[in-house]
């Protein structure tokens, strides 16, 4: 499995080489990050049968009982700490497709996911390239040009350029996430109505309780599946950043040999 990070590419050749790259290892790549996806997903879906839960109860006009709404809450933090560390172990593959000799601890970069969902809703400013400059550190010569005002720099200086990739990518993976979703949001409208037939018409609930058993592994199909193809998305910021990296170097270099 490679990914050669550092190289100059062209708006469509990022998308190209990031899908590229999936579609060549899905199986390598399924097989180190879907551990770390399934277990979001199963807390993810956790989640969801809780507010299922709730919105019955609702419908239903029934009392919402505190102990699912203190369930909720007590997730929140095991998904945090699952998606830091799938983030984590996601750079750690970068860093190790890209060349790269230097290996942080596994918590280090487990930090650096949590920042990276912290600074996801900012994917449309300058962040992504001082996020994965900061990432990444590509070359330790260099390591005192990656100081936080001098990324920030650079990040205003290739706004635009990282914005095209990232809004592009973003649509197609948006796209992908609602097909993935369809099964799921269908069998969940399915549900409530029948639910909702029930309470306003005393209907016969015709849904058997491994009806709601699949529906839950629907969810926890889909979230994986959203979770791995994000690795598309983000492959492709990651292969721009490299490319505008790559034409930074190679001007330095044109410009040493003029001097020379």
């Amino acid at each position: 499995m490679t990914l050669e990070v550092y190289k100059e590419r062209s708006y469509a050749r990022c998308i190209k080489d990031s899908y590229d790259f999936l579609a060549k290892n899905l199986w390598l790549v399924t097989k180190i990050m879907m551990p770390y996806y399934v277990l979001v997903a199963l807390l993810l879906t956790l989640m969801n049968s809780v507010f299922l839960y709730v919105n019955v109860r609702a419908v239903a006009n029934m009392e919402v009982e505190t102990s699912a709404l203190i369930l909720a809450v007590s997730v929140l933090p095991l998904l945090l700490l699952a998606i830091m560390f799938a983030q984590g172990r996601l750079f750690m593959m970068y860093r190790r497709l890209a060349g790269l000799t230097e290996h942080p601890a596994s918590w280090q970069m487990a930090l650096k996911g949590l920042a990276g969902c912290l600074l996801a809703p900012l994917f449309f400013t300058p962040v992504p390239y001082m996020f994965y400059a900061w990432v990444m550190k590509p070359k330790a010569d260099a390591a005192e040009a990656f100081t936080l005002k001098a990324t920030a720099r650079k990040g205003f200086q290739h706004w635009g350029r990282m914005l095209g990739v990232v809004l592009f990518s973003l649509f197609l993976f948006v796209i992908a996430s609602l097909i993935l979703c369809l099964p799921y949001v269908t069998a969940v409208n399915t549900y409530f109505a029948s639910i909702e037939g029930q309470v306003n018409f005393s209907d016969p609930i015709d849904i058997p309780t491994s009806g709601y058993v699949g529906m839950m592994l629907l969810c926890v199909l889909a979230y994986s599946l959203i979770l791995l193809f994000s690795i598309f998305f983000q492959t492709a910021v990651l292969l721009r950043y490299g490319d505008i990296f790559q034409r930074k170097e190679q001007t330095s270099d044109n410009k040493s040999e003029q001097a020379i």
